[in-house]
């Protein structure tokens, strides 16, 4: 008798590494993908799109907020227009609060036996991560409990980090302190940029998950963060532009290029 297909919902924000993401998942025979989470959100709730945006180039600089709109909102835009729809469609939930009624209606419908976050800027309250069957796990690009926050690719290469990371781990309340499910690291290249190294980490993130969810129903192993952890937000303009005065690089134009290439060609 084949085993049964497991019942995944992916939680993102649109854009590469969503969509990075969603192409792993969707080649593993033992997942099936059932409902789609979609953050409408930069930073709260209260907050429209517009708002979003000028308050992170306030925060963080032209710059850098062009580069998070270039990873995100202007890729799901370019997905749309230029790539044919797929022949196999699954239902869509957009919102600025996974934790409405909603969006709990939403999910509870679907049934889902795991919830899979990745690049997901929302908090789960207990409501929802008590909803599927059997886990609720996000890919969070640091070894973790090491630059937990929004962007720890960028806070560790502006820290002059040689080593870089990804952990599988049960969401918690708090952002990125549950127990960790599986870890990988790897070495950061010399030239190349947080957007390469992001991307990257996040499709190895999603190898994890497979391999970690393909083994359910058996009881998933788990270890509890041990040491010192820290928590960075959003990066300031000052540190951006002390980012690349020292040579770092957000994205190359080669690399960006190059990953559209391959997630619009694949693309479901």
């Amino acid at each position: 008798m084949a085993k049964q297909k497991i019942r995944l919902v992916l939680c993102s924000y649109p854009g590469v590494f969503s969509a990075a993401v969603r192409q792993i998942i969707a080649l593993s025979p033992d997942i099936e993908l059932v409902g789609l989470v979609h953050s409408t959100r930069i930073f709260t709730a209260s907050e429209n799109w517009l708002q979003g945006a000028v308050r992170m180039v306030g925060q963080s600089g032209f710059h850098y907020a062009f580069f998070q709109f270039l990873q995100t909102d202007f890729f799901d835009l370019a997905a749309m227009l230029f790539c044919q729809p797929g022949s196999v469609t699954v239902p869509v939930l957009k919102t600025k609060n996974i934790n409405d009624q909603d969006a709990q209606e939403f999910l509870r419908a679907l049934k889902p036996e795991v919830i899979l976050l990745a690049n997901f800027n929302q908090k789960l309250l207990p409501a929802v991560l008590n909803l599927p069957q059997f886990a609720c796990l996000n890919i969070h690009p640091s070894p973790l409990p090491r630059y937990r926050g929004v962007d720890p690719v960028f806070a560790a290469l502006n820290a002059g980090e040689r080593q870089l990371g990804v952990t599988l781990h049960h969401v918690a309340p708090e952002f990125d302190t549950g127990d960790w499910v599986a870890q990988q690291t790897i070495a950061s290249e010399a030239g190349r940029s947080v957007f390469f190294h992001q991307l990257k980490l996040f499709k190895m993130g999603a190898d994890l998950a497979v391999a970690a969810i393909k083994r359910l129903p058996e009881a998933m192993p788990s270890r509890s963060q041990t040491g010192a952890g820290n928590y960075d937000s959003w990066p300031t303009g000052g540190q951006v532009r002390e980012f690349l005065k020292q040579g770092g690089r957000l994205a190359g134009l080669s690399e960006y290029l190059m990953a559209l290439r391959i997630l619009f060609k694949r693309r479901a």
